[in-house]
């Protein structure tokens, strides 16, 4: 049986790996008393996120691989770990009357042997499990962070997309405005033009061929008349 002091140790430590939390509640008196988190119900598990692919060549996601490729090697590597202490407790050996082999106790396991073996099957037990949880724990990051980078791409290349169609617009709108040549020439050759209402025409009908102004004139021809008399 698991020694009071070990087994309060071994629950703090699976606590504080599976909750994240250092803190262990005095209610927890076994390991089924420990609530798992519920990465399901996270923002990144959701349906709300598209289906994401890449390729190895972005970190984030050969950084992914490498870790599952970790999670599988130290799971086949304390598997082998956990056949070699079976193998400790049991051993093959040829039944003398069937001549077949068969499963049966280690003959050469004893008392203090079989202590042991029991302290090294609960340590190695309790590193796989560990292990596990923080490997997937790192892998559950690694994809919140490719979430995350992919979010923040998308939100990138809309941004691009609408200020291209901003400035796009903005050249239309200026260019629909500005007057064509046509419309200037007619401009400036109204602005030259005097209407007679205005008086400015008249003051340009009142001068002679020669230049002189119709009140010059009529001043000349009465100093004339004068010197006739």
């Amino acid at each position: 049986m698991m020694d009071i002091t070990l087994k309060q140790v071994s629950l703090k430590i699976f606590h504080e790996y599976f909750t994240g939390n250092k803190d262990m509640d005095e209610n927890i008196k076994k390991f089924s008393d420990i609530k798992l988190r519920n990465f399901g119900q996270s923002e990144e598990c959701s349906e709300n996120v598209p289906e994401i692919t890449g390729t190895l060549s972005d970190n984030l996601f050969a950084k992914y691989a490498d870790n599952l490729k970790q999670m599988i090697a130290s799971a086949n590597t304390n598997q082998n770990k956990l056949t070699d202490i079976i193998n400790q407790l049991f051993a093959y050996t040829t039944d003398p009357q069937t001549n077949k082999k068969v499963v049966r106790v280690n003959p050469d396991l004893t008392e203090e042997k079989l202590q042991q073996v029991v302290v090294d099957t609960r340590a190695l037990v309790i590193k796989l499990y560990l292990t596990c949880e923080q490997d997937f724990e790192v892998g559950v990051n690694i994809y919140k962070a490719i979430v995350a980078q992919k979010t923040l791409d998308t939100v990138k290349a809309q941004t691009i997309t609408l200020e291209k169609e901003r400035d796009n617009q903005i050249n239309y709108d200026e260019f629909s405005n500005k007057p064509s040549t046509n419309e200037v020439a007619e401009d400036t050759s109204l602005e030259n033009e005097t209407s007679l209402e205005d008086g400015t025409s008249l003051e340009n009908e009142t001068s002679l061929e020669d230049g002189t102004s119709l009140e010059e004139s009529s001043t000349k021809v009465v100093t004339d008349v004068k010197d006739i008399k």
